[in-house]
């Protein structure tokens, strides 16, 4: 699984810590790969890593009031686009990607 920062990564792991110690039937999901174990990394760090599937988080959405302030992190640096890019290289066969917007609230904003 990856990441768009550094703080996703660690909120998602620490929501699957709670739930592999709440829940011991997820224990086979996490185990069942012992040459490809499950990883969460943010965006920086996943170069390297190959699996079969990856899972991408979008860890960004609107505020409380509705404003989506259209700051994706290290996308909108310089070279996000190459970060993305390895990102999308790692998967084997597909990326399943999770979020909780939609492309139309995304706008011209992300530029500038």
């Amino acid at each position: 699984m990856a990441a768009f920062s550094v703080s996703q990564r660690d909120a998602i792991q620490d929501e699957l810590e709670l739930l592999r110690r709440n829940n011991s039937q997820t224990e086979h999901y996490f185990n069942s790969h012992p040459y490809e174990p499950f990883f969460v990394k943010n965006l920086e760090n996943v170069q390297g890593d190959e699996r079969d599937v990856i899972f991408i988080s979008v860890g960004y959405a609107a505020d409380e009031s509705g404003y989506f302030a259209m700051k994706f992190g290290p996308l909108t640096k310089v070279g996000g686009e190459r970060r993305l890019d390895v990102l999308a290289t790692r998967s084997k066969n597909r990326c399943e990607v999770f979020s909780s917007i939609v492309g139309d609230q995304i706008n011209s904003r992300t530029r500038g």
